[in-house]
């Protein structure tokens, strides 16, 4: 099915070929495309999954390191608001250091194996439930 529509100037404009989405558009493809296709996409997802949760554990690191900043340098010297700052800041620096540190686990295991943990769907590319 080819989409068209018609832009201001009545002049046609063609968008694509649609496969609908019985097996995800994946009909009148051979095996082995579908197979390459889904690992692809499913390769992505993961990253994809992944840099966005590293990137928000970022964000969340500095939001949290502005927030006991600014509640250490609003205690006023008093003792239990300074602490709570303190405590903040360690929690902070501590999921900081958990986050990079699995990542690097993750990595480190992967590559002594030789399993791509943080490419997927270089993995199941070999895996044999997904034989050819």
């Amino acid at each position: 099915m080819t989409v068209k529509f018609l832009a201001n100037n009545q002049k046609e404009w063609t968008l694509g070929t649609l496969r609908g989405l019985g097996r995800l558009g994946f009909e009148g493809k051979e095996s082995w495309e579908i197979k390459e296709q889904f690992l692809s996409l499913f390769n992505d997802v993961i990253s994809t999954i992944i840099g966005f949760l590293t990137v928000v554990a970022g964000i969340w690191f500095i939001f949290l390191i502005i927030t006991a900043g600014y509640q250490w340098l609003s205690s006023g010297g008093d003792k239990a608001g300074v602490t709570a700052a303190r405590e903040k800041l360690t929690y902070a620096i501590t999921g900081l250091v958990i986050v990079v540190a699995a990542f690097a686990i993750v990595s480190l295991i992967g590559n002594l194996m030789g399993i791509k943990f943080l490419q997927p769907g270089e993995t199941l590319k070999n895996f044999p439930l997904l034989g050819d």
